[in-house]
């Protein structure tokens, strides 16, 4: 196989924040759809739209919540809109060193039943990976 020296995998990302909705759609048995709706849609297709290859974009909101729980070092300006916040050789934040920052907006069940209704798209073959490495 190739080793971590030679293969280098080209993607770009992009951040938005804020609140969703989801949205389970269709049945067990023909077709179903996972939905998610919200502004944070929106403001990751506008980042990873500015994101190139080796780069991560964020929006104004998501570097601003970036900027409360992470060390930022860097000329990011108040931004208008999406920017780049890292790359393969530059990042602005890094976590903070302290305590590990929790989120407490949803309940354990709450995960639980997303975990559970995300599980539903994943085709088969890949939910059953342990069985096919035997």
């Amino acid at each position: 196989g190739l080793s971590s020296e030679v293969a280098l995998l080209d993607v770009h990302c992009g951040i938005g924040v804020g609140e969703l909705a989801t949205l389970h759609v269709g049945d067990n048995t023909s077709r179903r759809e996972f939905l998610f709706l919200g502004d944070p849609i929106d403001q990751v297709s506008a980042a990873e739209a500015l994101a190139e290859n080796g780069q991560v974009a964020a929006s104004p909101d998501a570097i601003a919540f970036l900027k409360e729980i992470c060390t930022f070092s860097g000329s990011i300006s108040p931004p208008a809109g999406p920017q780049v916040i890292t790359s393969l050789d530059e990042s602005y934040f890094e976590p903070f060193e302290s305590e590990p920052c929790r989120f407490t907006y949803f309940s354990q069940n709450t995960i639980t039943s997303i975990n559970h209704q995300m599980s539903l798209y994943v085709h088969q073959a890949a939910r059953n990976i342990d069985d096919v490495q035997g």
